[in-house]
């Protein structure tokens, strides 16, 4: 039996990318997306899940400069499951989505003139 793992979200970058290497020198760009749940719970308050997504190798530094907290984006990738060990070398587990297509469907608005004429630009990481 074939198996099948991808994932589609839309959301809004819920903080600035963080550029980053991991020990062995594998570039990573890391930042959460913010996706409010289609539902309301009775009390009227909103309910909002984060999901971390990475893009990895020479794509996380080329993407770093263009997508900025508060963007919306729609990232299609694969939901990835690990375990690593932390600077204490204490053993951590992480759920986490690695992108292979990021396309932003709106800017954070600036001063700069291009984000004022913005459209919706795709970035592939793949």
């Amino acid at each position: 039996m074939r198996s099948y793992n991808r994932i589609f979200l839309i959301g809004n970058c819920a903080a600035e990318p963080v550029l980053g290497n991991t020990k062995n020198g594998k570039n990573y760009l890391y930042f959460p997306i913010a996706i409010e749940r289609d539902h309301k719970p009775e009390d009227g308050s909103r309910e909002v899940d984060f999901h971390k997504i990475m893009v990895w190798g020479a794509r996380a530094e080329s993407l770093e400069p263009l997508i900025k907290k508060g963007n919306r984006l729609f990232i299609t990738g694969k939901l990835v499951n690990h375990k690593y060990e932390d600077d204490q070398e204490n053993t951590k587990y992480a759920t986490e989505v690695n992108a292979d297509q990021i396309e932003v469907l709106t800017f954070k608005q600036n001063n700069d003139e291009s984000s004022k004429n913005s459209q919706n630009k795709e970035l592939t990481t793949a």
